[in-house]
């Protein structure tokens, strides 16, 4: 595949813990163990990255512990960061609990991914060759998801759109969606 895939979607910090199963309402559990890792978009953008393609991040990392750490994974997989950190909080992060069964439960904090403006999207440049990925994760935040879908329709019609609903397509108001799914050349 020849271009580079830009990413529009988000980063996050997962803090993952395993467990032997959910804890009831209003009860403690111990992990079997804990992981603080680079997630969300990260993981696909660096399979992309591992299989020769070049790969760009256009969404919003924030400033502070989280923005940090994500910013060094990024550099540490070659992954260039497009925008420059966002002046208004950290990167989000991610509880992931995943039990014995492999049943995974998170619970989500939106940050500097969840608020985008036109004014923030216009250091990401696309070029043509070039793949547009987005999540619905990014579009499904109030804060996000107009700045973000007026972007993608301004793209020109030869570069193709690479849709991930997320399991939060149902946060996505319809028009967005609909918006989303008539410009999309692949849905994951």
């Amino acid at each position: 595949m020849s271009g580079r895939l830009v990413h529009v979607g988000s980063a996050v910090v997962d803090y993952v813990y395993r467990i032997d199963a959910l804890p009831a309402a209003g009860s403690e559990k111990t992990a079997t163990s804990y992981s603080r890792v680079a997630g969300g978009g990260f993981n696909m953008m660096v399979a992309a990255s591992r299989t020769g393609m070049k790969v760009v991040f256009g969404g919003q990392l924030g400033i502070g512990a989280d923005g940090d750490f994500l910013r060094a994974a990024f550099a540490a997989e070659g992954i260039e960061t497009l925008t420059p950190p966002s002046p208004l909080m950290d990167s989000g992060n991610c509880v992931a609990m995943i039990s014995s069964d492999a049943e995974r439960t998170f619970v989500s904090w939106p940050g500097a991914e969840s608020v985008l403006t036109p004014d923030m999207m216009v250091p990401v440049q696309v070029i043509p060759g070039d793949w547009v990925f987005t999540s619905g994760y990014t579009l499904s935040y109030p804060g996000s998801r107009e700045a973000l879908a007026a972007w993608i329709d301004a793209l020109p019609e030869e570069v193709p759109v690479v849709f991930d609903p997320t399991p939060v397509i149902a946060e996505i108001p319809r028009p967005i969606l609909e918006r989303m799914l008539a410009r999309t050349a692949w849905l994951s």
